[in-house]
């Protein structure tokens, strides 16, 4: 095997250079079979991966952080933090957990319901914005050989540490939405957008997968990364067990018990399946992270069997369980500690059997434990591994096993003095046909690391650097045309000239940039780069800088870092420095020395520095030139994006809050008038309950007429209190507060005709009102709501402060309140229809105005866009013919000096490319001719499409900002339209409380006055102030008429479809059936509270109306005169 390596490089190279081929362009068998995009978007990849590996620093610090933190999301979701029924609710235990899961899945649980959409939504624009800018940067470097400054360096840092570790976080996110929706549970965003962004979570955690199982982890190098191994398959491994845990446990954090023990048991049992990630093949390469990993697949997998255990005894977790988990953490550490060790052990004394004769190693029959042995023994620098003794052994007996020879390669490409063996090894995987990315691609990358690292002329490196010259030769071809021209005076026809060549001086150098990514260290690549520099960019200081390379280079010293000899030795540290036994060292050709003269222009110190400083000198003056049409340019483009785009976008967004607040204003004056509605009835009716659950009535056996309410739930509309008595105090309370906001808009629109009814029964002394001194006598007087209300406050607040008598019905504390209640409510909602009609007209004003601007200002930008473009065009036309015409002005045989100068001559004798002016060039009269041809046909082509091109791109900068200033003032209308459809339901809301309210005022009294006439203060069948029961119960029917009114415009809109029905509806309801639950929905109760109870909220506020008309209905229609069936266990119970 040893003598098979000392071939020509050259030689085997050739069986390798067609995979190259493949791999560098985007067709196979030299253009016969089109690659598929894939494939092509592979390579690039892979190309950019291998860029980025030279030019961006190592982060060993960064990488090992990135391990730890992995390690933490590996034990993670054995803590079960999201689980429902775990952890004890509001412990200790439970919050601690909580905050411990933001380090692996970033959201605390008690915040994924809300918040999980969003965070998915994070992660999917992260992951777009990252696979958008990798694929970008990946053909921008395949067309150009290079990439800013920043971006390299931004990739690897993503990709080493962002990349890894918002992965679980998305799944959890995602595993726990799939929980919800299995358990068809509310989502907090529409069931059809939580499955979609589910989806595509998914979809690009597929690719994410795939690029790291296809391009990242894939590296005949030992590029740096957490959890760092020799081959793939165990990082891969690794990944997808520890993904699909987190996604497991988050799908089953929200199911019901037996799906969650099922799935959680799953789990555990991938959790120690972590453990075989350890004795794969080509296995992780530090010993701690081994540790690590033993260390969470055990005690990852232990605890979440208690996780199922806990959830199978229907027990929860609490704080000691934390401790208990830290414990299983520290011992399974110490076990994997001395477990590996022994293991290592083991294999090292194996490896010194075979010292003293290899063929002991018979004894391995198993290719992976060989691959283990191989893995272990180069760890520790065994001498039968750095010799490669065992590596031949290996591949002699194992020679179809697709690990031992990337194995086997992996560490010979560590060092460059075996570029021999790192050639034989690809020769043996090309012809042994290995399947697999891992042998194709370990061929690629090991051919590449061969060009890093040629410093001789080979075959392919001939055709390279002869096509290279050829652009080479064209770019000077047209350089010289650029000067013929100016002999000429044909400044007509410059532009198209000068054109070709400033595409042919990039094409020339991005090849070339090309050809030194491939060979950095190669002498005849730089002294073709040297040569560009000095003939054709004329940069005397990087010309002299390259020859100084040249100068290094042909001393043998490499002016390049090899990166995969660095990342090599720092994966095994133990390793030599240089190989112990070089198979074949790589020699210059002597084919190479005929090109050791190619492009030398040796120049001594004076001429150089000279040459320097002249040359110094022109290019600063050329880079300090300022054409005054290009500098117009930038100056009206940088005005039209600051005053005419910018400018206005911001005014707009930051006129957009005062415009709401603007819109809102009157809305907080609906607000603050439907809510006094509301207080209208409820003070009157709370002071009444009040009165008749305390006050002992002799005509009902010393008993108050009305029980105290037995709440089911503390409302926090009434301040979170069950007592009727603090209730009404909390309700005095905020309907004072309530009316010194009211208070504030007293000078809101004062003078606008549609608010000015407002103003009139809100603040001024207008609305007529009977004033009550005892339950008979009244007179009329006039005032203001808020002066109406004021006292009505100021009286039911002293009410409250008596001794409780029956006097108190007959006191104007009470009758006032209760008698006037009617006529206020009616004048209420005829002031919030006038606001609603207000806000109407506003926004439709408002939309008209917006509507002409937007015409008004298209057109003036329009004017001024297409003025200043056609004033740019002209003066950048003026000042090309100025330029053009200085250079025909220039004298002629210094023109004739750089025309000649460009001449491309016959080659000396010991140029290779045998090229002759006869070959490259035509006569001179018959090159003339066909100029004035071709500039003929394409120089106005070419100046008309350069023209059309800026012509475009000016007038799409004017369609996007006509675009941003529409869309930006579209806004208005759409909050305008939105206010204007809603804002009736502020009205209709609080309208349906403040009638239900009403219908329990009037049904309260008039039960009263139908059983003993307020024990006797007035005659049966009369309530308060006298009226009949017949008025009472038919304030009530008419009540509960406009209740229904409110209630089904809030519920389902208008009749006439300009009120949508109220958007939080839906979520009320749902809020409402969470606090008022049925004890047991499939118990059928007797009684009727509990029956209600166990309706669905909507259906219950449907029953109202029924149950109310049962005890009226007899009444008013069948019985004039009757009483009302107070004695029914229904209107008992209800």
């Amino acid at each position: 095997m040893i003598q098979e390596t000392k071939l020509s490089q050259s030689t085997i190279q050739s069986s390798t250079n067609s995979f190259f081929s493949d791999f560098s362009s985007s067709t196979k068998y030299n253009g016969l079979v089109e690659q598929s995009t894939i494939k092509v978007a592979r390579n690039r990849l892979f190309q950019l991966m291998s860029y980025m590996d030279t030019s961006v620093p190592f982060y060993y610090a960064l990488h090992e952080v990135i391990t730890v933190w992995r390690f933490i999301q590996l034990i993670g979701p054995a803590l079960a933090a999201g689980y429902d029924n775990f952890w004890e609710n509001n412990s200790v235990a439970k919050t601690a957990v909580g905050i411990i899961s933001i380090i692996f899945h970033f959201c605390p649980p008690k915040y994924r319901h809300d918040n999980g959409l969003i965070v998915e939504i994070i992660y999917v624009a992260i992951m777009l914005v990252f696979y958008i800018g990798i694929i970008s940067a990946a053909f921008v470097y395949k067309k150009t050989a290079k990439l800013p400054k920043a971006v390299p360096p931004l990739l690897s840092l993503f990709i080493s540490s962002i990349m890894f570790l918002i992965q679980p976080m998305a799944l959890e996110m995602c595993g726990e939405e799939i929980s919800y929706l299995i358990m068809n549970r509310k989502t907090q965003y529409h069931i059809g957008l939580e499955i979609f962004v589910i989806l595509l979570v998914i979809a690009l955690f597929a690719v994410s997968f795939w690029f790291y199982k296809n391009v990242t982890s894939i590296s005949i190098t030992f590029r740096p990364m957490s959890f760092i191994s020799v081959l793939n398959n165990a990082g891969v491994y690794l990944t997808t067990v520890s993904y699909f845990i987190t996604l497991i446990t988050g799908i089953a954090a929200h199911l019901s018990q037996i799906p969650k023990i099922v799935l959680t048991i799953i789990a555990a049992l991938l959790n120690l399946s972590l453990l075989l990630a350890i004795f794969m093949p080509g296995s992780f390469i530090k010993n701690y992270h081994n540790r690590l990993i033993f260390s969470a697949s055990l005690s990852g997998g232990l605890h979440l069997f208690m996780v199922a255990i806990y959830l199978i005894l229907g027990k929860h977790a609490s704080q000691p369980q934390i401790f208990v988990f830290i414990a299983l953490i520290i011992v399974s550490y110490i076990i994997a500690h001395f477990t590996l060790k022994k293991i290592e052990l083991n294999q090292l004394v194996t490896l010194d059997e075979f010292i003293d004769n290899i063929e002991n190693a018979s004894a391995i029959t198993s290719p992976t434990k060989m691959v283990q042995l191989l893995c272990t023994g180069m760890s520790n620098a065994h001498p039968v591994c750095i010799e490669w003794q065992l590596f031949n052994y290996a591949a002699d007996h194992f020679p179809e096993n697709v690990y031992i020879w990337p194995l086997f390669a992996k560490f010979t490409a560590i060092y460059p003095e075996e570029t021999n063996l790192l050639s034989y090894i690809v020769r043996n995987i090309v012809a042994k046909k290995l399947a697999g990315s891992l042998a194709k691609n370990t061929v690629i990358q090991a051919n590449q690391i061969q060009m890093q690292r040629e410093n001789s002329l080979s075959n392919d490196l001939k055709r390279k650097i002869a096509h290279v010259q050829k652009e080479n030769t064209s770019t000077k071809r047209r350089l010289r045309n650029i000067w013929d021209l100016v002999i000429q005076g044909n400044i007509n026809d410059l532009e198209y000239s000068i054109n070709n060549a400033y595409n042919s001086v990039n094409k020339t150098h991005n090849e070339f940039s090309h050809l030194i990514s491939l060979y950095p260290n190669n002498r005849f690549v730089a002294r073709g780069y040297a040569r560009f520099l000095n003939e054709i960019m004329g940069d005397i200081q990087q010309y002299v800088a390259w020859q100084e390379k040249i100068r290094v280079l042909q001393r043998g010293i490499a002016v390049n870092t090899d990166v995969t000899n660095q990342m090599g030795l720092h994966a095994y540290p133990a390793l030599p420095v240089t190989a112990s036994k070089a198979l074949g060292q790589t020699g210059i050709v002597s084919e190479s020395e005929s090109f050791s003269t190619l492009g030398d222009v040796e120049m001594d110190e004076e001429t150089t520095q000279a040459l320097t400083e002249h040359g110094s000198l022109i290019r600063s003056r050329i880079e300090e030139l300022k054409i005054p049409a290009i500098r117009n340019i930038r100056i009206i483009s940088l005005f039209l994006l600051i005053v005419l785009m910018i400018f206005p976008a911001v005014a707009i967004l930051v006129y957009i809050p005062f415009y709401i607040s603007s819109m809102t204003t009157p809305l907080e004056f609906m607000s603050y008038l439907s809510i006094l509605r509301s207080f209208n009835f409820a003070l009157p009716l709370w002071a009444h309950h009040w009165i008749n659950e305390n006050l002992p009535f002799p005509s009902y056996d010393n008993k108050p007429m009305f029980s105290k309410p037995n709440f089911t739930h503390i409302p926090t509309t009434l301040g979170g209190i069950t007592d009727t008595f603090e209730q009404l105090k909390f309700i005095l309370h905020e309907c004072s507060a309530n009316l010194e906001k009211l208070g504030t808009f007293r000078s809101f629109e004062r003078d606008n005709a549609i608010l000015a009814p407002v103003h009139k029964v809100v603040f001024e002394t207008s609305l007529n009102y009977d004033y009550y001194t005892s339950i008979n006598t009244s007179y009329k007087t006039t005032g203001s709501i808020m002066s109406f209300f004021l006292d009505h406050v100021i009286q039911i607040s002293s009410l409250t402060e008596e001794e409780l008598s029956f006097e108190m019905f007959n006191s104007p504390k009470l009758l006032n309140p209760y008698l006037n209640a009617n006529s206020l409510a009616v004048n209420i909602s005829d002031a919030l229809i006038c606001l609603t009609d207000y806000i109407a007209d506003t926004s439709n004003t408002f939309t008209t105005i917006i509507r002409l601007v937007e015409i008004i200002v298209s057109i003036v930008f329009v004017v001024i866009w297409i003025v200043l473009l056609i004033v740019q065009l002209r003066k950048l036309k003026r000042n090309k013919m100025e330029i053009y015409k200085c250079l025909t002005a220039l004298p002629k045989n210094v023109v004739s000096s750089m025309s000649e100068a460009m001449r491309v001559l016959k080659k000396d004798e010991n140029d290779t490319s045998r090229t002759t002016e006869a070959d490259t060039e035509l006569n001179k009269q018959e090159e003339n001719m066909l100029k004035i041809f071709a500039s003929a046909s394409d120089s106005n082509t070419s100046i008309s499409a350069d023209i059309i091109i800026f012509s475009i791109c000016y007038m799409a900068m004017l369609v996007f900002a006509i675009i941003i200033i529409v869309v930006l003032c579209e806004t208005f209308p759409s909050i305008s339209e939105t206010l204007t459809r809603n804002a009736p339901h502020l009205d209709d809301v609080m309208g349906t409380t403040a009638y239900m309210v009403g219908i329990f005022l009037a049904l309260n009294n008039a039960v009263i006055a139908n059983m003993n006439g307020y024990n006797g203060m007035v005659e049966i069948n009369k309530g308060i102030g006298g009226r009949p029961i017949l008025s009472s119960l038919e304030r009530v029917s008419g009540r509960l008429e406009t209740y229904l009114k409110y209630y089904h415009r809030a519920r389902y809109g208008s009749e006439d479809l300009t009120e949508p029905p109220f958007e939080g509806y839906s979520e009320q309801i749902q809020k409402a059936s969470e606090i008022l639950t049925c004890d047991n929905t499939s118990e059928i109760y007797e009684d009727i509270h509990n029956t209600y109870s166990c309706f669905p909220v909507d259906s219950q506020i449907l029953l109202f109306e029924p149950f109310v008309y049962k005890f009226i209905d007899p009444v008013v229609h069948d019985m004039p005169g009757g009483r009302i069936r107070t004695d029914d266990f229904v209107f008992v119970e209800l």
